[in-house]
């Protein structure tokens, strides 16, 4: 009978990263937080009885922030990840995560129509962008806390500037 891999260490050094100010686990933990908020925002506005497509179309638009954030995680974290210290799966799942969210927030704002489809595409995105916020906090910052180097942080934390 196999025992059970215990996580917990990685955890704990992910949790003090992430709320080490200015740490770049924190900047991105930081970032994860205001596109849960936007992306809140949305869904309570295209469920609400009184939807506002202006309102929601605006809240989109200040989701900009996801394409750098999905980008620096690709090129400062995934390939790292994946090239330096032999761990496939963020690169390989969830970075195909970050390339559809990233397609689906360029089509949503590319679509000029203010209707019940593109609502509907918007509730999609916004629900895909929770999940992948999720994994981030759950899978990635640990997996980047048990294997990323100081030299590694420098890097990352160069690219957020």
């Amino acid at each position: 009978m196999q025992g059970t891999i215990d996580f917990s260490d990685n955890k704990k050094a992910a949790r003090k990263y992430v709320n080490e100010k200015g740490h770049p686990l924190n900047i991105l933990t930081e970032e994860n937080a205001k596109i849960w908020d936007l992306c809140q925002a949305l869904i309570n506005n295209l469920c609400s009885e009184k939807k506002d497509i202006v309102a929601a179309r605006k809240v989109v638009e200040k989701l900009v922030m996801i394409e750098k954030h999905y980008k620096i995680k690709k090129e400062a974290i995934y390939i790292p990840l994946k090239e330096k210290y032999g761990v496939f799966g963020p690169n390989d799942y969830m970075g195909v995560d970050d390339a559809e969210v990233v397609e689906m927030y360029k089509d949503l704002l590319e679509e000029d129509k203010d209707d019940v489809e593109w609502m509907g595409k918007a509730l999609i995105f916004s629900d895909r962008v929770l999940k992948v916020v999720n994994k981030e906090k759950n899978i990635l910052f640990s997996a980047v806390a048990r294997n990323f180097t100081e030299e590694d942080y420098a890097v990352l934390r160069g690219m957020m500037i």
